[in-house]
């Protein structure tokens, strides 16, 4: 899998003094593992609840979720400094130090989830760092992630895809 736009940003924003990053909503771990081979971070933080779940019109089994752990496990044996934390968002980000260079959101996505996530990561990330997601679809209406974000950041979101992202300026948007 090509790292996503987020991703490739933050790369040439941050470049190689990249020490901890963060992705909520793991799924089969592609992501995460285009995200390591070209961050490289020190340590990766795999935030995922693996449970039922109901994101938008779409529900997710038990067994999808347990198949999609596994594929995960496949995806990031080889990615070293990473941990799973099988909670959802909230929980975890109770586990995960602060100063994070990047948090990347690619959870539930619905408007409620979004903000939850987005109001438990972005305290967490430093000052200079990033946080961003998946799923910003401009030509798509009506998209919850690009409400919540636009409304959020404003002017500050930067956007390539379906990515967006943001790098923090100061301390409280939301």
């Amino acid at each position: 899998m090509r790292a996503r736009p987020s991703i490739e940003f933050a790369k040439s924003y941050i470049g190689d003094a990249i020490d901890t990053i963060v992705e909520v909503g793991v799924q089969g771990g592609g992501n995460a593992s285009a995200m390591s081979e070209v961050l490289r971070p020190k340590m990766f933080y795999l935030v995922d609840a693996y449970h039922t779940v109901i994101d938008g019109n779409e529900v997710f089994t038990k067994d999808e979720a347990n198949r999609w752990f596994k594929e995960a496990c496949l995806n990031i044996w080889n990615i070293p400094n990473c941990q799973f934390i099988l909670k959802n968002s909230r929980e975890a980000s109770l586990y995960v130090p602060n100063n994070l260079d990047l948090v990347y959101i690619d959870a539930t996505h619905t408007q409620l989830s979004l903000m939850i996530d987005i109001a438990c990561w972005y305290p967490k990330i430093r000052m200079g760092g990033i946080i961003c997601g998946h799923d910003y679809k401009k030509d798509l209406p009506p998209n919850q992630v690009r409400a919540i974000v636009d409304f959020l950041f404003k002017d500050k979101v930067q956007t390539g895809d379906v990515d967006w992202w943001i790098v923090k300026e100061k301390e409280n948007y939301v």
